[in-house]
């Protein structure tokens, strides 16, 4: 008797909670979506193979994991016959569609992200700077205000410490794209800043650099200096996903965060 076969007959006395028994019946009288909010260590890999088990053997099914040691449990424990259900990550089935829309030319560049979050600060938050600077010196305070309603953020990179928060200022900006492509968030800057609020990606370059014998004047500037950071990199986000999207359509190239954000656009 395969394993699947012996799995299939153990599911109906196994010891599953409440809430697992409710997800079980949903599976098999709900035609509709479902989500389940569950903490790590709750069971939800094998509430996957309990669904394998109890839906009808003429059922298909194909299972989107969101990392390959899921994936790995649930290929190499066999509870699941291999003939009639699928099992992949989500990045891996994504990228097996676009490989199809791209007739097989799609290739994977890990460092794409980063690049295109240099490539953001380069061209939209340098350029600010430096029209900020203008109108500094032009003395047209009230335009600046209306067109800057927060004040770009300003780095010496001749300066060994503001350099360093710079590189930390572009792997959050990069991080804040790319959690905004996996979650698959509107790309407004309402929309990223709920996000980042949701998973606290907050920027922390110059407080995190201050000594215990900084001031509260000096934590008070060191807060404001990491809130305008804050600001300008969920500014920048929605460039980095129109640029990610035109690489990828021109080049084949992708990150793979790509992945799941193009299958979504």
């Amino acid at each position: 008797m395969s394993s699947s076969v012996l799995w299939r007959k153990q599911c109906k006395n196994f010891s599953w909670n409440p809430y697992q028994k409710k997800v079980l019946e949903w599976s098999l009288s709900s035609s509709k979506n479902g989500l389940i909010g569950a903490c790590a260590g709750s069971g939800k890999t094998t509430l996957l193979e309990g669904i394998g088990g109890t839906l009808p053997t003429s059922a298909k099914i194909k299972v989107l994991a969101f990392n390959r040691h899921i994936v790995e449990r649930l290929t190499t424990k066999g509870r699941l016959p291999k003939n009639r259900v699928s099992i992949s990550t989500l990045h891996g089935a994504a990228l097996g569609l676009l490989q199809q829309l791209f007739r097989g030319a799609a290739t994977i560049d890990e460092r794409k992200s980063f690049e295109i979050a240099k490539t953001a600060y380069d061209k939209l938050l340098l350029g600010a700077q430096q029209r900020y600077i203008q109108l500094m010196i032009a003395g047209d305070r009230s335009v600046s205000a209306e067109e800057f309603p927060v004040m770009p953020p300003f780095f010496d990179e001749g300066d060994h410490l503001q350099k360093l928060i710079l590189r930390r200022y572009l792997a959050f900006i990069d991080e804040l794209f790319g959690f905004t492509q996996i979650t698959l968030t509107e790309p407004t800057p309402q929309a990223i800043a709920s996000m980042a609020d949701h998973f606290c990606l907050k920027f922390s370059g110059w407080i995190s650099r201050l000594t215990e014998e900084a001031t509260d004047e000096d934590k008070d500037a060191a807060k404001a200096l990491d809130e305008r950071c804050q600001y300008w990199a969920i500014f920048l986000v929605p460039y980095c996903l129109e640029l990610a999207e035109k690489i990828a359509s021109e080049q084949a190239r992708l990150s793979f965060n790509d992945c799941l954000w193009l299958c979504h656009k």
